[in-house]
């Protein structure tokens, strides 16, 4: 199925507002030769009184700045210089017909192995229907997700996501929206590009972070509002049946 992708008309790189098309990186950079890159998603909604908002900066600028910390990767942008970025793309590119969601991404674009490593702040946006989301068929891969001694899974890093790819190919083959992937004991661990969460006799489960589920912003908030609702919240080992 042919997916159409959206082209927006700005991101934000090396300090300003660049054209889409002229926002490139060079074939020799660590960013594309061995895919350093740590990165955000950020969701902004429209609120019913026409205030327009995004959820949780400050998260996850922090996760941010782990993950980062953990590749090596610097990141000299304060958290005032992030937010100034964000708002400035998202100025540029909002529209009150839709929600929006933006992608923060520290590209290694100098050094050599680790050796003078310097980074560029890239923020991209696009546009995001309003309307709830659908139920999807998932599928469980055969694909796992790799250990803490491999590709750390509490670095939300670009190169942890070539096994979702690879499960994302799979699940397609077999009419699957998703696939879960289980860790190397074969319990679950999260699915492709998002955690998961498991409802059964009116109690929620949620696999913990050392069974290779990312230190998920999201997932903590819905904790928070499950709790306050007063539905208990299990953070337990889940097995695959």
């Amino acid at each position: 199925m042919a997916v159409k992708l959206q082209k927006p008309e700005f991101v934000y790189m090396n300090g300003k507002l660049t054209p889409w098309d002229d926002a490139t990186l060079h074939i020799g950079t660590e960013a594309v030769t061995r895919s350093l890159n740590v990165f955000e998603g950020l969701k902004g909604y429209w609120h019913q009184d026409d205030r327009f908002g995004i959820v949780f900066m400050r998260r996850h600028y922090e996760r941010l700045l782990r993950s980062a910390k953990l590749m090596h990767l610097p990141c000299p942008w304060n958290y005032e210089e992030y937010v100034a970025a964000v708002n400035e793309l998202l100025g540029a590119l909002l529209t009150t017909e839709q929600d929006m969601w933006a992608r923060i991404t520290l590209f290694g674009v100098e050094g050599h192995w680790g050796i003078d490593t310097k980074s560029d702040l890239v923020v991209t946006a696009y546009n995001q229907r309003k309307e709830q989301p659908t139920p999807i068929k998932i599928g469980v891969s055969t694909w796992q997700r790799s250990g803490d001694n491999a590709l750390p899974y509490r670095v939300k890093a670009g190169a942890n996501y070539e096994v979702g790819r690879l499960a994302r190919i799979e699940g397609s083959r077999l009419g699957y929206s998703d696939m879960i992937l289980l860790n190397s004991a074969g319990r679950v661990s999260e699915a492709t590009a998002s955690c998961v969460v498991m409802v059964r006799d009116g109690v929620l489960y949620t696999p913990p972070h050392y069974e290779g589920s990312l230190e998920s912003v999201t997932l903590d908030f819905v904790q928070e509002i499950a709790q306050s609702l007063g539905y208990e919240f299990v953070v337990r080992p889940i097995d695959r049946t």
